[in-house]
């Protein structure tokens, strides 16, 4: 159990104030998001981007950037599903 700040009680005993360590906080839940939308961007981003320079390199311009986009994509896709899932069972109040 972890410890917060003194609190005063009725009779002048203190009191301290618990958090219930089984339930995480927002702000964990809020990080944990915000994880799932940089991992998103960084996914497309990485593909479009790797298939740029592949592109260049072997003078094919566009198909592999545009292929490089849409695996781009898939990836972020699956792993927002798999992300937000674990987000949704560490939720509080569930």
């Amino acid at each position: 159990m972890a410890r917060g700040p003194v609190l005063p009680g009725r009779s002048g005993q203190t009191k301290r104030a618990t958090h219930d360590e089984s339930s995480p906080s927002i702000w964990l839940m809020l990080g944990q998001l915000a994880g799932v939308g940089w991992f998103v961007a960084i996914s497309i981003a990485g593909g479009a981007i790797g298939g740029y320079f592949l592109d260049r390199w072997l003078n094919s311009s566009p198909w592999i950037t545009v292929s490089g986009a849409f695996l781009g994509t898939a990836v972020a896709f699956a792993g927002m599903i798999r992300l937000l899932g674990r987000v949704s069972r560490s939720r509080p109040g569930k």
